[in-house]
């Protein structure tokens, strides 16, 4: 038995053969920094496990030449009669061999949606370019942008360029939609990356990580036919502050209340707040954009805030490295609450005093 100790935790792990021995805790290696180097060998064995021991995610790989990939869950027929026999000998459950067929299923699933998904899009979306055309006609000119009323202003579209400055820094709506944006899916990133990390820390199991994980996109999909219609009766702007407020305290929450009862009322109210927020955006641009370059200022906007998902999680990955994760999840509740402020200041209410009537049957 090999005993591994780190900080005061001990893991023993059965060997009834040489091996050259990885080890990794919480995503370090810890063989040259904390352990002395472990030096044993056998030519045919690949293994990875992966356990919860105090809080601590431990890597134990015993790594030589079986073909394994495991980024795949992939274990080609030698290297599954290899991990058998060392499963068979050592007593340890080698999870690339138990999970390889339940991975692939999870790819055949996602190309069955994204088929589907093309299947339904070629037969049964209808084309909304005349929707667009008839609003336009509706418009004596394009709306002057930072009133959110149809006022007269030159009839020349905007260029790519020209959209793109508005959208991004320039008009004072549309740019804070795409801040706003941004830090919503910069909370998303984070989530999925610091999160699951931060709860295992204090020996949260997977299944219970996963009913956290699931109630807040759930909440916030249920919540969205709600908050939308909402938004047309009183209103953008609020609803926008007031998302973004609110998940900021539910990040808050998740770091400073750290027990399972509080990430889940902490999961549930950051659904909510990203339901005011995430189809609320999208009507205001609509609001401010002529429908002449609405889809071109949508694609702007839509590239500032799915940037948000590589910013977060790229912040909150360097930061937690650097700091540790609750400093992460803090920084990131303060960037959130940072980003009401500007909104609060900066935009204009864009919900029309009148809307526009309704397309007719032959639109």
């Amino acid at each position: 038995r090999l005993l591994i100790q780190h900080r005061g935790h001990a893991r023993h792990l059965p060997l009834k053969m040489p091996a050259r021995v990885c080890i990794h805790c919480d995503g370090r290696h810890l063989a040259r920094r904390y352990l002395p180097i472990i030096a044993f060998h056998h030519r045919n064995v690949h293994l990875h496990r992966a356990d919860i021991y105090n809080g601590h995610q431990w890597r134990i790989g015993i790594d030589q030449r079986a073909p394994v990939d495991e980024a795949l869950g992939h274990v080609s027929r030698k290297g599954r009669d290899h991990l058998r026999r060392l499963e068979t000998d050592t007593g340890i459950v080698q999870p690339s061999l138990h999970l390889s067929n339940l991975c692939l299923g999870q790819f055949y699933l996602g190309i069955g949606t994204a088929v589907a998904g093309l299947l339904v899009s070629l037969f049964f979306v209808r084309e909304t370019i005349e929707h667009a055309r008839y609003e336009a006609r509706l418009r004596a000119a394009p709306s002057k942008p930072g009133t959110g009323n149809p006022e007269p202003q030159a009839k020349e579209k905007p260029s790519v360029k020209e959209i793109f400055s508005l959208t991004t820094w320039k008009e004072r709506a549309l740019s804070s939609c795409s801040l706003a944006g941004l830090v919503n899916n910069h909370n998303v990133g984070m989530s999925w990356g610091i999160y699951p990390l931060f709860f295992s820390s204090y020996g949260l199991g997977v299944a219970a990580i996963g009913v956290i994980r699931a109630l807040y996109p759930a909440v916030w999909g249920l919540l969205q036919p709600i908050t939308g219609p909402l938004s047309d009766r009183i209103g953008r702007k609020r609803l926008i502050v007031g998302g973004l407020i609110i998940q900021a305290l539910a990040i808050w929450m998740t770091v400073l209340l750290p027990t399972y009862s509080w990430w889940i009322a902490a999961a549930v109210l950051q659904g909510l707040g990203t339901a005011m927020v995430y189809p609320v955006l999208l009507a205001a641009i609509s609001d401010v954009a002529h429908p002449d370059w609405r889809a071109t200022s949508l694609g702007v906007y839509r590239l500032w805030r799915d940037l948000g998902y590589a910013v977060g999680a790229l912040l909150a990955g360097v930061v937690a490295d650097l700091f540790g994760m609750a400093a992460s999840i803090h920084v990131i509740a303060i960037l959130s609450l940072l980003s009401a402020f500007v909104v609060a200041v900066r935009m204009y209410e864009t919900l029309p005093a009148r809307p526009l009537p309704s397309p007719g049957p032959s639109a």
